[in-house]
């Protein structure tokens, strides 16, 4: 008589141990690939487009935000051309945010620094940067980049 033995990998001496450790090396492994290719490609920093290529040299504008204003309220740039802000608070409690491009500076006070922002001017048109502190863009806290072929 023909008989069916029973196979399970218990029966051939394999442990829950082991299979938990096998599992265990197989998560860290994968985990481990996801960090190194997201930190080679990983998100850019404060607001920053990850199109600006580091070799070309930045068109640079320094812009100081008030109670309603910007000291520079029009930016002139050519498609393409890599823009660096560099933005600062002198009363009340400001930012300068730019939509389409993606860009975004934190809201501070003006005792509390300065921050710089970098992308590329990839589209043409004309783009309002603005205070998105309470009603700031309302009142008049905006101003136009213009970005021409």
């Amino acid at each position: 008589m023909v008989t069916k033995e029973n196979t399970s990998l218990f029966d051939k001496g394999v442990s829950i141990g082991g299979i938990i450790i096998g599992i265990l090396i197989v998560i860290v492994s994968v985990a481990a690939g996801f960090f190194l290719t997201s930190e080679q490609s990983g998100p850019a920093e404060n607001g920053q487009n990850s199109g600006a290529d580091e070799t070309v040299e930045a068109k640079e504008f320094t812009i100081v935000g008030g109670n309603y204003y910007y000291t520079i309220d029009e930016i002139r740039v050519k498609k393409g051309d890599k823009v660096r802000i560099t933005f600062s608070s002198e009363e009340g409690f400001h930012d300068l945010v730019l939509d389409e491009f993606n860009v975004a500076t934190k809201r501070f006070r003006s005792d509390e620094g300065e921050e710089t922002v970098e992308f590329v001017a990839d589209q043409m048109g004309e783009f309002e940067y603005y205070c998105s502190v309470g009603d700031h863009r309302s009142r008049g806290q905006v101003g136009k980049l213009i970005v021409e072929e």
